[in-house]
């Protein structure tokens, strides 16, 4: 989807194309399964912004690796109330970053 940046067939989702969510709450996921297993709950009606993995210095993957510089833009560009990261727990030997 060319505004959150999830897996579909066309150019927007089916999520971004909705007009009845609430295009003032964001949520940050790590890729386009975590969408699914949201939608599947029923709990959030907000829309949602995939990034490419998480920053991890350690793996050699940085800010431009994952597409941070879009949802930077996206933030600047629409009017969100509020932002949300649901990211997965990482083990603690392991060190990774938003």
């Amino acid at each position: 989807c060319s505004f959150c940046n999830t897996l579909t067939e066309g150019d927007i989702c089916f999520i971004c194309s909705d007009t009845d969510r609430r295009k003032d709450i964001l949520c940050v996921v790590e890729d386009s399964k975590s969408i699914f297993l949201f939608e599947k709950l029923g709990m959030f009606n907000g829309v949602y912004h995939v990034l490419n993995g998480l920053i991890s210095p350690l793996d050699g993957i940085n800010p431009e690796d994952i597409g941070l510089d879009k949802l930077i833009t996206r933030i600047k560009k629409e009017e969100f109330k509020e932002i949300l990261a649901i990211l997965r727990r990482q083990k603690p030997d392991r060190i990774r970053v938003l």
